[in-house]
């Protein structure tokens, strides 16, 4: 007998039935063998619990090539995707690598297919797009899976996840050459791309085309290609295309037989050339099918994370129809419920549900279900109060095998409080403990430690949780009202009231300056609206820091981040966030959105002999936006904080406007570089060159970069779209929804609500109760009409609106002031501009932010409605004569240059059209790239206005027609006609105006933009009846008439002129 032999009889009897594994899985039985595993059914000792543990064989990883494996599997491991099925473990054994996942017997798509021969249309294309997702993401992680084939899909309650995920990668990369050696074949020669297939090298784009294979077997009931070798079906792929599925199947709608024949491409360029073009090419099509068909769409609402399964076609002796398991270490806490339906005066079950929660972290080896997703699967359940069924339910969404739910009441001058934890997967309490609380809450935090630690005692009997000294005595405040504002600012988080929640918190601060976990919670909730400077919170977060000892380790490693973060160690704040993602919980959407803003917000620039401008950003842009959307998709209640501007920020983090640069600088360098987005293999780059030589158009605009801003758009789209699905009821949802579709240019359409922009906002229109909403939905919808050409719609839906707002609120004001502009109220405008002078503030041309005494921002906010709306030239100068008098009256004479260049840049800038000189007047800077091109053009110098026209446009590009802002549209059109050039005025105004849709949602979110759209189309009607285009000048003099109908006396001229023009067709 050989030394090896030996070894492998040695090897096998350590195995057999009852041996125990690493010290804690128990073997119980072979389950199956292949070419590069044995599988083993055992048992996980420490969790109880069944799972499938497979021994790669010796011959497969041996030598160098354990150590790589071992680090390819710790790769995978990380992979978490509703689609695919994770690793529990892994190890070495006796000299023998292996992997755990749960043990799941079931069927595969293999199965399904040897039942039914071939799906319906609608299921395959949804499974498809399924697989697809999962594919793409590991794709961006450089995973490719390399034996995609229907015994390694399963199907559990109708949906698809990728089993034997990558364990083939781990193995090749481990040992490619050997592998060859040894006669294993990575892959199924059915499903094998041509270059696999060839051995040549593969990508992405190999997964597509076995994916593509298994789609044209799922519609036909037939692989595309087969023959009685493998070389004669490998030949076939460099043959004949494959043969049309509706040859074999008429039904399936043309546009996915044409979907799949172009995945099934021979050459990978012909191919799609990523994942996601190819579920949105299916997509598309399932959407087209299903206008035609009347069949009902299915909903995407299953939400949760699954298991390994095994190599090869040993996959069906492990996979399982039931849902994912449980975790039996995962706990959840969820609201308590209130005895005979009356809540304590100062507590109820929500406060409840935060003071357990809190009193949980104190405990090392517990694991928690953040708060953020409790939060969200209570949101999605429509039951109030949360009945056990109910509960139980939420804890199952969420995996988590441990339920904390109990009940309040008042007892007599007390408050009583019964805490139990369930098993959630026999529905028992396996403890129960009640505390009795003082009324006034002075010993709340204490009872609830107590309340804690009596539940716990099960697990910290068995040594897997410990309480740490520093955990006792105070944790979090003795002021009562700090306490009870606290959870105040806590139901509002909870419902996704940022603005509210911010408020709150800071109120609980000044309550105890010292309360830690307010601290940390501002901090946060700073950090998740967007709109502050990393700096603003530092306070907070230090605060929270220096009392780390009082909070729990999540909460006091996140607070920690958020410093890191605010004193710009973007590298620091991102390992903090690692480490709570890879060591306690791969699903708490606070750390996958803190791991998305590090990201983001590092723009260090570094040297990068592989970069084509010899730098890169020290940060990669597309790790920021997938760990957003794992976030988002995680937690979809969140969309609730992205209505109104919240969107606007949603859609600037991840990219989706043309017109976005990603800046940044080398450290210790103060000159700014810049970077357009583009795509490489379908991933996000950037490439960073100094922003002066962007600026003058010496570096072009990347020709992907289009391609880039749509994709990101369809993400948006997509993200939309579930939470419409997840939440029906959210006016919130459908706002998402339609802002996405509008700005991928789908604002017309009929039937479902994400067929068009309009449809969308209708739905949220139809759900939208509150008064802010119904505002802002209307004034979007107003917009949309404008985009539309509906004119005297949107006339009459503004008048309507304004109409209904006597009285307005500063947010108010700002939602409605280009409303007023839009048709013509100057005093309205300006009124509504006032308004908000109180939090008004302005960009100086140094580029710093000015907020001016109200007085100073009142008659700055006034004279920048008068040059908006164009009104004559002594208002204009009479109200920069109240700008310099109010400043000279209200502003120091150290600070009253700065503050005076910042409130008249912008309306000196938009003044030129009627008062040139005044205009030039200004400083320039910050970006205003028109004082130079102003100066030639009041020079009559045609030759230079034209030649900076020229470098602005080569900047421009790659841009839609229309997305420039209108109001720029304007004055460049103006300094063409001041020097003569009216074809090309012409020119610039119709690609605004006639790609209207493209504007874009600023056209009323800015007073300029909304005034001068309609100027813009004044003008150009002027000039048409100059050129004796009657109907041209007729259409645009129309819809001015219809827009301003009710416009204010300053600007009667132009209404009366346009109007004479309409009805005439004349000039």
């Amino acid at each position: 007998m050989s030394d090896d032999a030996e070894s492998a009889d040695q090897l096998n009897s350590s195995r057999e039935s009852g041996a125990v594994i690493a010290g804690r899985y128990q073997i119980q039985r072979e389950i199956g063998r292949g070419g590069m595993a044995t599988v083993y059914l055992a048992r996980d000792i420490r969790h109880d619990r069944e799972v499938a543990l497979k021994f790669i064989h010796a011959e497969v990883a041996d030598g160098q090539a354990t150590e790589r494996f071992r680090r390819e599997i710790a790769l995978l491991a990380r992979l978490q995707h509703p689609h695919i099925l994770p690793l529990y473990d892994s190890g070495e054994w006796q000299g023998a690598l292996f992997y755990v996942m749960p043990f799941i017997a079931g069927e595969t798509l293999r199965g399904r297919i040897k039942r039914e021969g071939r799906l319906p249309v609608d299921e395959a294309i949804r499974l498809a797009r399924e697989v697809a997702d999962a594919l793409a993401y590991a794709h961006a992680r450089d995973i490719i899976h390399r034996d995609i084939k229907p015994e390694n899909i399963l199907l559990s309650e109708g949906h698809a996840l990728v089993g034997d995920f990558g364990i083939a990668h781990a193995v090749s990369r481990a040992g490619a050459r050997r592998l060859t050696d040894a006669g294993f074949a990575i892959g199924t020669i059915s499903y094998m791309s041509p270059e696999q297939g060839s051995a040549d090298p593969i990508d992405g784009r190999s997964d597509l085309y076995s994916l593509g294979c298994v789609v044209y077997e799922m519609l036909s009931g037939k692989v595309p290609f087969s023959g009685p070798t493998a070389l004669a079906i490998l030949a076939q792929r460099f043959g004949e295309p494959a043969a049309s599925i509706r040859q074999k199947r008429p039904e399936v709608p043309p546009a996915v037989d044409a979907a799949v024949l172009k995945a099934l491409a021979p050459v990978p360029a012909n191919r799609f050339q990523n994942m996601t073009a190819f579920a949105s090419a299916l997509g598309s099509a399932e959407r087209a099918s299903s206008g035609t068909s009347g069949r009902p769409k299915i909903a995407l609402l299953w939400r949760w994370t699954a298991a390994v399964v095994g190599l090869g076609a040993l996959a069906a002796l492990f996979f399982a129809f039931k849902p994912a398991p449980l975790d039996p270490d995962l706990y959840v806490v969820l609201p308590f419920v209130h005895r005979a339906n009356a809540a304590p005066q100062l507590l109820d079950g929500d406060n409840c549900q935060q003071l357990l929660y809190e009193a949980f972290g104190r405990w090392n080896g517990i694991t928690l279900v953040d708060d953020m997703r409790a939060h969200d699967a209570r949101a999605r359940v429509n039951a109030a109060p949360l009945s056990l069924k109910d509960a139980l339910r939420t804890a199952r969404s969420l995996r988590a095998g441990r339920m904390a739910w109990g009940e309040v009441w008042q007892a007599r001058g007390d408050i009583a409080v019964r805490g139990l934890i369930y098993d959630v997967r026999t529905e028992k309490p396996v403890k129960q403990y009640t505390v009795t609380l003082r009324s006034d809450l002075g010993d709340a935090e204490r009872r609830f430690d107590e309340l804690a630690d009596t539940l716990l005692v099960p697990v910290a009997a068995s040594g897997r949780a410990t309480l740490p000294a520093s955990a006792e005595g105070v944790r979090g405040s003795r002021s009562i009202p700090a306490l009870t504002t606290y959870f105040r600012a806590h139901e509002a988080l909870a419902a996704w009231k940022l603005d509210s929640a911010e408020a709150l918190f800071r109120e609980a601060i000044d309550l105890d300056p010292d309360y830690p976990h307010a601290n940390y919670w501002l901090a946060q909730v700073m950090s998740w609206r967007g709109d502050a400077d990393p700096a603003e919170w530092q306070p907070a977060a230090q605060r929270a820091v220096a009392k780390a000892s009082r909070l729990s380790m999540r909460d006091s490693t996140l607070a920690a981040a958020l410093l890191d973060m605010s004193e710009g160690r973007f590298s620091d704040a991102c390992a903090k966030y690692e480490h709570l993602r890879s060591t306690r919980d791969s699903l708490d959407f606070t750390v996958w959105y803190g791991l998305g803003d590090c990201r983001a917000r590092d723009t260090v620039v570094v040297r990068s002999a592989s970069s084509p401008s010899g730098y890169k950003f020290r940060s990669g842009y597309e790790s920021a936006i997938r760990a957003y959307t794992k976030a988002l998709t995680l937690v979809p209640s969140s969309h609730l904080a992205f209505a109104g501007i919240g969107f606007e920020r949603l859609s600037v983090r991840l990219f989706t406007q043309s017109n976005q640069v990603r800046s940044g600088a080398v450290d210790g360098d103060s000159a700014v570089w810049a970077a357009f987005p583009s795509l490489a293999n379908d991933t996000l780059a950037f490439v960073p060159y100094p922003l002066a030589q962007i600026t003058v158009g010496t570096v072009p605009r990347p020709r992907s970069t289009a391609a880039a801003i749509a994709r990101n758009r369809a993400l948006l789209e997509r993200l939309a779209s579930e939470w419409t699905q997840e939440f029906p009821r959210s006016s919130a949802a459908f706002e998402a929804l339609a802002h996405s579709l509008e700005i991928e240019g789908r604002i017309t359409g009929s039937g479902a609500p994400n067929s068009s922009a309009l449809a969308a906002l209708d739905r949220a229109r139809s759900l939208a109760t509150d008064r802010a909403d119904v505002l802002r939905l209307g004034v979007m919808r107003t917009r949309l009409l404008v985009m539309t050409g509906d004119f005297a719609g949107a006339r009459t839906l503004a008048d309507s609106i304004l109409g209904a707002a006597a009285v307005v609120t500063p947010a108010e004001g700002d939602v409605l002031k280009a409303l007023a502009a839009l048709t013509g109220r100057v005093s309205r405008t300006v009124e509504l501009q006032r308004v908000e002078a109180p939090s008004a503030r302005f960009l100086s041309p140094a580029n710093h932010i000015v907020q001016p005494p109200v007085p100073v921002a009142e008659s700055a906010l006034t004279m920048l409605g008068y040059v908006s709306l164009g009104t004559s030239a002594d208002s204009i100068e009479a109200a920069k004569q109240r700008v310099e008098r109010t400043v000279v009256s209200y502003v120091g004479i150290d600070n009253r240059e700065a503050v005076r260049e910042a409130v008249l840049n912008i309306p000196l800038t938009l003044a030129y059209p009627i008062v040139p000189a005044l205009s030039l007047q200004r400083a320039g800077g910050n970006g205003d790239y028109l004082l130079d091109i102003q100066r030639a053009a009041a020079k009559h110098d045609s030759a230079s206005v034209h030649e900076q026209l020229r470098a602005v446009g080569r900047l421009r590009a790659l841009d839609r027609p229309g997305e420039l802002s209108i109001y720029l549209t304007y004055q460049e059109a103006w300094l063409l006609l001041q020097v003569g050039d009216t074809a090309a005025a012409t020119r610039q105004l119709d690609a605004s105006l006639t790609a209207l849709p493209a504007l874009g949602p600023y056209v009323l979110d800015y007073v300029q933009d909304a005034a001068f759209l309609v100027r813009a189309m004044a003008l150009r009607s002027d000039l048409a009846a100059s050129a004796n285009d009657a109907r041209t000048a007729e259409h645009w003099a129309t819809a001015v008439s219809q827009l301003w109908s009710g416009a204010d006396a300053p600007l009667q001229d132009v209404v009366t002129r346009m109007r004479s023009r309409a009805s005439s067709g004349a000039h």
